[in-house]
């Protein structure tokens, strides 16, 4: 019986964090190695985690001072001991026979990963799933485009996701540190990079404990992740149709976080960004105001740009539009 690493980073999480780990304790397949890393929490939740680990001897917790999600996954891949490895978040849970299933189909299917759907589980309305688009094995460069393709970002989440542990550690594949947010897409395009085939798999036993954040996301996460993606699909030969898609983010990324620098010193950060100029004029051709931003940008005329949207909006309050 293969045996499963459950990788799960806590911080503050005290309030939902014994539903998280019943919802584990309770799974069908039950050789599992839980690995409960602690970032530094400040309410009980370290002594809950304990508390478990004193009734369950599959059960490893592991502490720190606060460096945050990532750093703590990296803790838990640096000590998982299974065949395969999953990440769970502290306040999530999930259905009593995920495991088995993410494990029977990776079994079957002799893949290095599972991708699966998510059911989203707002606070304030009902209940919600995301699955990948098909269901069935893919190669890497289907698995490229796919992503490539998708608009709900499904692909991009750690969880509701199997790997073969030997695929993360052989080849060095690790959470970013110093990203802000986005760390988990960024996580899962090394993953599609280095394995060769995967499994999309429609069943929901993941439940998302889902509350929107507010929090914003920086243009330089959002950019190098959309980036990285073009790179690999390039790298794979992807249909040039995909790798337009991208490049069309990337471009609308671009003009977004152009259009809300307060100044010519914010545009030249983005400006700075490695091989952004000559990715936004890849592929696709931009129209209408667009266009006019992005040659700008192309053409380093970032002064010009800051004029141009100051006027632009000066024009807007002078003929009362919003």
């Amino acid at each position: 019986m293969k045996k499963v690493s459950i990788i799960v980073p806590v911080y503050n999480a005290g309030a939902k964090l014994s539903r998280c780990i019943d919802s584990i304790i309770a799974q069908t397949h039950e050789r599992l190695q839980i690995i409960l890393v602690n970032d530094g929490s400040q309410d009980d939740s370290l002594a809950i985690c304990r508390q478990y680990a004193e009734h369950d001897s599959r059960i490893l917790v592991l502490s720190h001072g606060n460096r945050g999600v990532s750093y703590s996954r990296n803790r838990g891949i640096d000590a998982a001991d299974g065949d395969y490895l999953t990440f769970f978040d502290a306040d999530d849970s999930v259905l009593p026979d995920m495991v088995q299933r993410y494990l029977e189909t990776a079994e079957r299917d002799g893949v290095d990963a599972v991708i699966g759907g998510i059911r989203f589980c707002p606070a304030n309305s009902e209940p919600y799933e995301i699955v990948p688009p098909s269901a069935g094995t893919v190669d890497r460069k289907k698995m490229i485009e796919t992503v490539c393709g998708s608009e709900d970002g499904i692909f991009g989440y750690a969880a509701g996701k199997l790997y073969r542990t030997s695929l993360i550690k052989g080849n060095g594949i690790r959470f970013r540190e110093d990203m802000a947010a986005q760390e988990d897409l960024e996580f899962s395009l090394s993953v599609y990079r280095a394995g060769n085939l995967f499994s999309l798999f429609s069943y929901c036993g993941y439940l998302y404990d889902y509350t929107p954040s507010g929090r914003a996301v920086p243009v330089r996460d959002l950019l190098g992740n959309q980036q990285k993606l073009l790179k690999i699909a390039e790298e794979v030969n992807a249909k040039v149709s995909c790798r337009a898609k991208t490049t069309e983010h990337i471009r609308e990324m671009t003009y977004i976080g152009l259009f809300h620098c307060k100044s010519a010193v914010e545009i030249e950060a983005i400006a700075a960004i490695p091989g952004l100029k000559q990715d936004a004029a890849k592929y696709y051709t931009a129209s209408g105001e667009q266009k006019l931003v992005l040659r700008l940008f192309i053409a380093g005329k970032n002064e010009s740009i800051y004029r141009y949207f100051r006027f632009r909006n000066h024009l807007k309050r002078l003929l009362g539009k919003k």
